[in-house]
């Protein structure tokens, strides 16, 4: 996800799926720096009276479905660097995480949050995102890539795992044990056979 800020106001921005090919980007890649694409959207009608509203990919060109896609990005009163993200043509709606995948838009104004929902995020910089790239989101696409057994030397002479090792976690390669204890340690994902 990225940010695209909008001129109307200080602080609006839309939160968009960056590389979503869509009508308003003529079929071509969103990438920074270029409006368009797959923007986080949702539905709050005027009642006052819902709760919460579902987000979704909601495709909207310039100045389109504004009401629908802004948000107003505050700082948090809680957490130092973090941010909030209101809706910008609704007041009081504040976008929502609920473990373990859900985003929604809920009603906020102050006081206790639902149990398991947060408002407060934090950004990263897609440069140092990587940084917080886990070792399972290495090995699936590898594995995954070859769609048959591997033996342990197979996946860490792949480059991508290389890669890994030495430039994001800047450390030795694991050894065939370690590779065996966190295999057998994610027995739900991964099936290891010596």
């Amino acid at each position: 996800l990225s940010l695209w800020w909008l001129p109307d106001v200080n602080n609006m921005c839309r939160i968009r799926a960056l590389e979503a090919r869509t009508r308003s980007s003529a079929g071509e890649r969103v990438v920074a720096g270029r409006p368009g694409g797959y923007n986080l959207g949702f539905y709050i009608n005027g009642d006052g009276f819902q709760q919460e509203a579902e987000v979704v990919l909601m495709e909207a060109g310039k100045g389109e479905k504004k009401e629908n896609v802004n948000f107003i990005v505050i700082p948090s009163p809680l957490y130092e660097n973090a941010f909030r993200f209101e809706a910008a043509f609704r007041k009081g709606y504040f976008l929502a995480f609920r473990p373990p995948t859900y985003l929604r838009m809920i009603a906020y104004n102050g006081g206790k949050l639902p149990d398991k929902t947060v408002i407060d995020f934090t950004l990263v910089d897609f440069q140092a995102m990587f940084k917080f790239i886990d070792v399972e989101e290495v090995l699936r696409p590898v594995l995954e890539r070859h769609q048959r057994w591997m033996k342990v030397e197979e996946v860490k002479a792949d480059p991508d795992v290389a890669a890994y090792f030495q430039n994001i976690l800047q450390k030795p390669m694991w050894d065939d044990e370690d590779f065996q204890t966190y295999f057998e340690g994610h027995f739900e994902t991964w099936e290891y056979r010596q």
